[in-house]
């Protein structure tokens, strides 16, 4: 007989192989979690200090309240919905502003409460149509979160009005105090007590994340070179900061007028993003397991580039710290002839070596120290420049009148305008039914959680619902421990204190789960304010709960009824670009006068802002997303670099034109000009035909452009302004000659930026999962 395993032992082993491999998937999951929070809650002394701020800001707002026996929750809810969402600063004239306008809303809601309360039809479509028309209009208008606020406290009237139509005169009072004191408290905070500039934020935040993109880096070739465990590989970066980023350059942006510099500091997110994005990418090729045979041989040579770029990164760093203000030359160009020196020496070791021919050379490890070199080139392609060494719109945008932004309608604005006005609807109707007033949460849920992607509501959802369960239950705890022991207004303010400096600690965190942190922070105080500590527990619940419906309708209607995904808005946004590129070049559209050209560079500005902002929504919707969100950001970092050189160029030949050249020499220019463009027009086309696009026709695509036909033209073009020592430019005037050469520079830059456009548009689409 043969000496067979026996059945049941082989099925014991099969067992017990598949319970190890769930033990480390499951050990994995959790190692990767505590490493996501402990990135996510790390103390920083910029979080720590802005936490502080969030918590007495707070805390004594709340005091104040309490003291002026101003018996409404809304105050502060506005006052710490504000501060933690770290709204734009709040200047005198504003604060006045949204007091007049506050004040206007709710004296015009009290008599036309009372009489749509007679006519519940009438009501029910009053919430739809309002709701849906001040949406549209905050979004086209960019108005901000602060003026949310504004209809959150305008809606709530209406829906008090049904439960208690006799007293709600006095809640509508309450109301504008308390919202009266929450906007006097931030323009005093700041303004005088303690400002927090949005623009040196943002600088801060891009220093940290170099910071941690020079250790990160240092880490990943240290084990490339020297380590042979596979546990010792660096994980992926787990968190992007560039919603955060983003986030503070809208704030920046509303503090100040200066279109240069917005430009400037969006040329500065986007790059560090890119950054972010090509190290996640070597992060992922060091984690390959292959033979290690020949990485000691380039070790000199590789440690020599790391450095390199290290010291890049630093000299990055260290103009950021300066307050990014450019000089005459390019504050990189010293760290990018040493890179630029290290990777010839690279390559010079590469060739004396000639490891391909080698007969012991294993493919799988060539392959990956041909990834990690390209990787390594990737960091340093995005380093050769300092990204406001890009020409950048410099001019202000002449005022448009209010009925110009709004019309003609815009088909997205209102699609979301539309879904928000039904969603408020439902809300309104199942609030009725419950037939408790506490419920007037459920429509400020529905105002805030539902937004215009599937991506970025599927997200708020789960962090609102994770946040509230979080922030009433430590309201309840409050409400347990202090009230029994404590009666005084600075018991109730140390309280507060403690528990939203806690919350606003967390709520620095990344965009992935701060607003969890957030919701906790309102859950709490939607448990706990009051005139004093609160005792009851029945309508606090009540509360929580209206949060709960309220996410249950937004994921009603967003998700699962009306749900918009974001690859749907990142395609005609990339098109957007490529015609904004052609249209700045000479003989485009936009390069007849300066005007036009600085429109147009205004116009890339915000596209490119809006299509990163897309880009992370996009990274959450998984398998329902069929383009690859990184490569969404590369591409828009090419393409915006791309329509402020071509932009440049047009502008500088309408304010300093050159004299004619020879009809051989101006048709060598003609022809590069007309390749460029046409390289452009082909993606524009292949996005027009293509719907939606695939990885294999785009793939397809790329590869059927000749990719050394503007380097070829190029060469024809110099060749013919170089022969015979320049002497066709020799009499020209000098200033001539310098804006022919520089031309001729950015013709240079055309050329890579143009093969980084390919590979990134190719790669755009994702493979189709079956």
């Amino acid at each position: 007989m043969s000496a067979a395993t026996p059945p049941r032992l082989g099925f014991e082993r099969r067992l017990a192989t598949l319970g190890a491999a769930i033990r480390r998937r499951s050990a994995g999951r959790r190692n990767r979690l505590i490493r996501l929070l402990g990135e996510e809650f790390s103390p920083t002394p910029r979080r720590v200090r802005i936490a502080v701020r969030i918590g007495l800001e707070c805390a004594v707002g709340m005091g104040l309240m309490a003291a002026m026996q101003i018996d409404s929750i809304l105050g502060a809810y506005v006052l710490y919905n504000l501060t933690s969402a770290g709204a734009p600063m709040i200047r005198p004239l504003m604060c006045a502003l949204l007091i007049l306008v506050e004040g206007v809303a709710l004296a015009l809601s009290h008599p036309l409460a009372g009489i749509l309360a007679e006519a519940p039809w009438l009501m029910l479509s009053f919430f739809a149509l309002e709701t849906a028309a001040y949406a549209y209009l905050v979004s086209r208008l960019q108005l901000g979160a602060v003026w949310l606020m504004v209809q959150i406290t305008f809606l709530g009237t209406f829906y008090v009005v049904v439960f208690a139509p006799n007293d709600f005169g006095w809640g509508l009072a309450y109301t504008f105090g308390g919202v009266t004191v929450a906007f006097l408290l931030m323009t005093l905070f700041d303004t005088v007590l303690w400002p927090e500039p949005a623009e040196a934020a943002l600088l801060e935040s891009l220093r940290e994340c170099l910071e941690r993109t020079r250790t990160r880096l240092r880490n990943v070739v240290h084990v490339f070179l020297d380590s042979d465990d596979a546990s010792a590989v660096p994980a992926a970066p787990l968190i992007s900061h560039l919603p955060a980023h983003l986030n503070l350059l809208s704030r920046a942006e509303s503090e100040r007028s200066d279109p240069h510099r917005d430009a400037v500091l969006l040329a500065f997110v986007t790059t560090i993003e890119r950054i972010y994005v090509e190290l996640a990418r070597l992060t992922f090729v060091v984690g390959e397991r292959t033979p290690r045979v020949f990485r000691d041989l380039f070790k000199p040579q590789l440690e020599a580039v790391a450095d390199a770029l290290d010291r890049s990164l630093a000299r990055l760093d260290d103009y950021i710290a300066g307050g990014i203000v450019h000089g005459p030359s390019s504050p990189m160009a010293e760290s990018a002839t040493e890179v630029a020196a290290a990777f010839k020496a690279l390559d010079a070791r590469r060739d004396e070596l000639a490891i391909l021919s080698r007969p012991e050379a294993q493919a799988a490890e060539i392959n990956v120290m041909g990834s990690f070199m390209l990787g390594l080139r990737g960091i340093a392609r995005l380093l050769e420049l300092s990204p406001d060494d890009t020409p950048t719109p410099v001019t202000k945008a002449p005022p448009q009148t209010i009925a110009s932004k709004l019309f003609p309608l815009d088909p997205d604005a209102t699609k979301y305008a539309t879904k928000l006005g039904v969603a408020i609807a439902l809300a309104y109707v199942v609030g009725l039914t419950t037939q408790r007033g506490d419920l007037t949460v459920i429509l400020w849920t529905v105002v805030i959680a539902g937004l215009p992607t599937y991506g970025a509501t599927y997200r708020k959802m789960w962090l609102r619902l994770i946040g509230g369960v979080i922030g009433g239950a430590i309201g309840l705890a409050m409400i347990i421990i202090v009230t029994p022991n404590f009666e005084t207004v600075l018991t109730y303010m140390i309280a507060c204190f403690v528990a939203l400096s806690v919350a606003g600690h967390a709520a620095q965190s990344s965009d992935r789960i701060n607003y969890a942190a957030r919701q906790a922070g309102t859950s709490f105080v939607l448990v706990f304010a009051g005139l004093s500590p609160s005792e009851d527990i029945y309508a606090p619940l009540w509360r929580v709960w209206g949060m709960l419906l309220g996410i249950a309708i937004v994921a009603l209607v967003f998700l699962i009824l009306w749900p918009e995904y974001a690859a749907n808005s990142q395609l005609p946004r990339i098109k957007k670009l490529l015609r904004a590129c052609l249209d700045l070049m000479p003989g485009g559209a936009a390069a007849s006068s300066d005007e036009r050209i600085q429109a147009a560079e205004r116009e890339v500005m915000k596209t490119a802002n809006e299509l990163l902002n897309i880009a992370d929504d996009a990274r959450l919707e998984g398998r329902a997303c069929a383009i690859d969100p990184d490569r969404v950001v590369d591409a828009t970092g090419t393409l915006r670099r791309i329509a402020y050189r071509v932009g440049s160029v047009s502008e500088v030949r309408l304010q300093t034109p050159i004299p004619p050249l020879a009809p051989e020499t101006q048709a060598a220019r003609d022809a590069f000009e007309a390749e460029l463009r046409a390289r452009l027009q082909s993606w524009l086309d292949y996005i027009e035909q293509y719907r939606p696009p695939t990885s294999r026709s785009a793939l397809a695509w790329a590869e059927e452009r000749d990719s050394a036909r503007l380097g070829e033209l190029l060469t024809r073009y110099t060749d013919r302004i170089s022969a015979s020592g320049y002497a066709e430019v020799a009499s020209w005037p000098a200033d001539t000659r310098v804006v022919l050469f520089g031309e001729i520079e950015s013709f240079h830059r055309f050329i890579i930026l143009a093969n980084e456009l390919d590979d990134n548009l190719s790669r755009v689409p994702l493979q189709r999962r079956y």
